[in-house]
């Protein structure tokens, strides 16, 4: 933070989200509150980058996904990519921002290849990114959950006639475009992650969520995490 603050712009790695607990009060009580209290005279350029998630058997200390309580922090940028575009395109974006952003990737991701493109390019924060068009539901998916969402949608499309899904991929930071993008395209609504709350009032049934078993991750050899 005091290398933000003297006008660098540092980029820390935590390896895991969780150790994000660790530093919650230099994160939360300081760096995405400068900007604020000091009326816009310094600001704080500074990116966290750590990984999120289970399924590596890392045990219940190194695989949660605590994204969702950073997002209700006012000052905090809050980024999920899902691909490799969207991860040099949001990373290239953070670094530029002259707020603190706390970049979150997938561990199980990190394997992940897809196309780049070579020329200059970015992602904007606060733009959802429509993966697949439909027409009857609506399907809200960040980072790994994208990738089940579209196969899922693939394989609904090639069974039952006439059903359309929408995948979209957004970051966590792209929650207020749902209101003018999402909800009023479609009557039904299914998340995956905790998106639905925003949403809600402007559909016709109330927004399904597809989560995991609230429960720790066990480590390797104790059970699926």
């Amino acid at each position: 933070i005091v290398a933000a603050l003297e006008g660098m712009r540092p980029i820390a790695e935590l390896m895991y989200e969780d150790f994000l607990t660790l530093a919650i009060e230099q994160i939360v009580n300081q760096a995405a509150k400068y900007r604020y209290m000091s009326g816009g005279q310094v600001e704080v350029p500074v990116v966290i980058r750590c990984s999120v998630g289970a399924g590596k058997g890392y045990g219940g200390q190194h695989s949660q996904s605590l994204e969702s309580l950073f997002t209700h922090i006012p000052g905090l940028w809050v980024v999920y990519p899902a691909t490799a575009e969207d991860a040099k395109g949001l990373l290239k974006t953070a670094v530029r921002d002259n707020n603190p952003v706390v970049f979150f990737y997938h561990k199980r991701l990190l394997g992940l290849k897809g196309d780049v493109p070579d020329e200059e390019y970015t992602v904007p924060f606060g733009k959802a990114d429509v993966k697949k068009e439909g027409s009857e539901v609506t399907v809200i998916a960040t980072s790994m959950m994208v990738h089940y969402a579209i196969k899922v949608a693939a394989e609904l499309a090639g069974k039952i006639m006439h059903f359309h899904v929408n995948v979209r991929s957004i970051s966590i930071k792209d929650v207020p475009s749902l209101d003018d993008e999402f909800a009023k395209d479609h009557g039904e609504c299914s998340t995956i992650e905790e998106l639905r709350e925003r949403v809600r009032r402007q559909l016709e049934e109330e927004a399904a969520r597809r989560a995991d078993d609230s429960t720790p991750g066990p480590h390797r050899g104790a059970g699926r995490a």
